[in-house]
């Protein structure tokens, strides 16, 4: 009995001695390996106690665990990537709005100084169309200034049609009543007056050529619907009363 517990007692100096072998560049595992340990059940023989140092195979569950972070990691990623790209459009659209905003202004403001030139334009020339040789004389000594000139082209402008020959006539038409007109021709033939030294001639002329289309006309274009419109002015005004 004596024998057993002094080699039982022994175990602290084999644990020792086994740290001291780790010392001399040993692992600490190493050194475990060769401590001897008598079983208390045997007497004869001893039982070496062994260590695996197999490095621990991940388990089911782990590979799960680290697959729910990397779908976690990679989902994050994912979501900033977008953040970024939805921050990007919202800024391009942002910046859309306000070009479309400051266009909007531009041509709100430009469409009410052209509705406040209009309505003074308008009022320059509420007299048309002009019915005798009086109103015909004052509008004479209006186009010899250069900006009324300019106002009233842009006023008969907007009678702008597709043919040369049919805006000629629509601007007659609007400054000239068929009575004033009866008493001209182009060049005073049959004892009338001469329409072609008017101003109000020559801007009809600067007028039809105002429009882009219309830029490259000839005279002639002009003329020949001018003519023919001043010759029927009267069997137009003798239409116009039959009818009524």
């Amino acid at each position: 009995m004596r024998e057993k517990n002094c080699r039982i007692n022994d175990k602290p100096n084999l644990l020792c001695e086994a740290i001291q072998k780790s010392s001399q560049k040993q692992t600490f595992s190493d050194s475990i390996n060769e401590i001897s340990i008598v079983s208390p059940s045997k007497s004869k023989g001893k039982k070496r106690l062994h260590f695996d140092h197999t490095p621990t195979q991940p388990t089911p569950h782990n590979l799960k665990d680290r697959e729910i972070v990397i779908n976690i990691l990679r989902g994050m990623t994912n979501m900033k990537y977008e953040i970024r790209e939805n921050t990007k459009k919202l800024d391009r659209i942002e910046n859309m709005l306000n070009d479309i905003m400051k266009k909007s202004n531009n041509l709100l403001s430009s469409s009410l100084l052209q509705t406040n030139n209009d309505y003074l334009i308008d009022e320059d020339f509420n007299q048309f169309p002009l019915t005798n040789i009086d109103e015909l004389t004052v509008l004479e000594e209006k186009l010899k200034d250069n900006d009324f000139r300019l106002k009233l082209q842009t006023y008969l402008a907007r009678l702008e049609r597709p043919s040369v020959s049919d805006m000629t006539r629509q601007i007659m038409a609007k400054m000239f009543h068929n009575n004033l007109l009866a008493q001209f021709s182009y060049a005073g033939q049959k004892k009338k007056n001469v329409f072609s030294i008017l101003n109000s001639c020559s801007i009809i002329f600067a007028t039809v050529r105002s429009i882009q289309a219309h830029r490259n006309c000839t005279d002639m274009e002009i003329l020949k619907p001018m003519k023919f419109f001043m010759a029927n002015a009267k069997f137009r005004e003798e239409k116009k009363k039959s009818k009524q």
